[in-house]
């Protein structure tokens, strides 16, 4: 009996021997689908793939790719396929269930203390961009490639990134996990602790999840704020702590949304005095008129480009240590048949006077 829940019911009825691949590329996608249901429920490689062999589906395998070694390796190869997607992510429970988690979570993070200045708005940027991924798709496990988690953020360095990631894992918000890879290569995955509390603002977090406001239009805010170009690090934008605002609200006193937010009052002031001087009720009009409209894509890019460049360079650098094997090798090969020739030209000679002759 395959080990999924009922609700994956095209990858049970595949494994029941229903809609059986007719040929082996049928074969690649159908195991594709098994192993994507077989993911979002928790399981990892060596139950998927018992399973699927254990299975009508793996039988009809068999016979189409000739083994069970071809099958085996056919599994594996999809799996990875899966698992090497960079937004790839697992539930690992139900999917709802995650996204309500971690929206009571992003509110939570709108008022935790990460301490003040420059590296408490950087340190909720990334909890928060973090969090909205498992609000978004349901998971509170995923990959988190450097670049990617850079760009998720909203920036060029990806060793700052890192640095920020490593900070909330030491305050418990995620743990970071390393997973082997084929060829010896490893990636990088983050669990989010969608029960995380910050009890020091148990006060302020009480409140917020009590605000009506919020209960019916915060966390959709929060979202926007989050992903939004005129709430980015862009020159131009208002920038993300006016996003902040924005959602706890900018009636309340710049000394106490400077306590929550661990800003000084006059950043607090300049933002609501940006709010206060822009039209909210079209965002991607207001990034138009300030400039900053298409400022996440263009990071996008960037990291996209050096990607591209990376995966030229390691080519690249395959390419010349081949040149270079072959060149050692033909040297190599020149020398020992140069070396063969003399030999064979010495032993072909006739043998000369015996050195011994004269001692009788």
């Amino acid at each position: 009996m395959p080990q999924l829940p009922d609700s994956e019911v095209a990858a049970r009825g595949l494994l029941n021997g229903e809609d059986q691949p007719g040929d082996k590329d049928e074969c690649f996608f159908k195991a594709a689908q098994i192993a994507w249901a077989y993911l979002r429920a928790g399981h990892d490689i060596g139950t998927y793939t018992e399973d699927t062999l254990l299975s009508d589906y793996g039988a009809v395998m068999v016979d189409l790719l000739g083994s069970e070694r071809e099958a085996r390796r056919t599994l594996s190869n999809v799996w990875r396929n899966w698992e090497d997607q960079p937004e790839h992510w697992q539930t690992h429970g139900d999917q709802e269930a995650v996204k309500a988690a971690a929206r009571k979570l992003l509110l939570r993070l709108m008022v935790a203390d990460f301490g003040t200045g420059k590296r408490a708005v950087s340190l909720r940027r990334t909890a928060l961009a973090l969090v909205d991924v498992c609000a978004e798709r349901g998971a509170y496990t995923f990959r988190c490639a450097e670049r990617w988690l850079a760009s998720q953020v909203g920036t060029t360095d990806r060793n700052t990134a890192n640095r920020w990631l490593s900070d909330l894992e030491r305050v418990g918000l995620l743990t970071v996990i390393t997973r082997s890879r084929r060829g010896g290569r490893s990636s990088r995955w983050v669990a989010i602790r969608l029960d995380w509390h910050d009890f020091r603002r148990a006060q302020e977090t009480y409140q917020l999840s009590k605000s009506p406001d919020l209960t019916l239009s915060g966390v959709p805010s929060v979202h926007t704020v989050v992903r939004h170009d005129v709430f980015s690090t862009s020159r131009q934008a208002l920038g993300p702590v006016a996003g902040w605002i924005w959602v706890l609200g900018a009636d309340r006193s710049s000394k106490e949304l400077a306590a929550i937010l661990g800003v000084h009052r006059n950043t607090i002031d300049r933002a609501k005095a940006a709010l206060s001087a822009s039209d909210l009720s079209d965002l991607d009009a207001l990034a138009e008129r300030l400039g900053c409209a298409g400022h996440r894509a263009r990071i996008q890019y960037v990291h996209d480009c050096a990607v591209d460049d990376d995966r030229h360079q390691r080519r690249q650098w395959w390419a010349d240590q081949t040149a270079e094997f072959d060149r050692i090798k033909r040297e190599i090969g020149a020398v020992m048949l140069e070396e063969a020739v003399r030999l064979g030209a010495t032993r072909g000679q006739p043998p000369g006077p015996d050195p011994f002759a004269s001692i009788d």
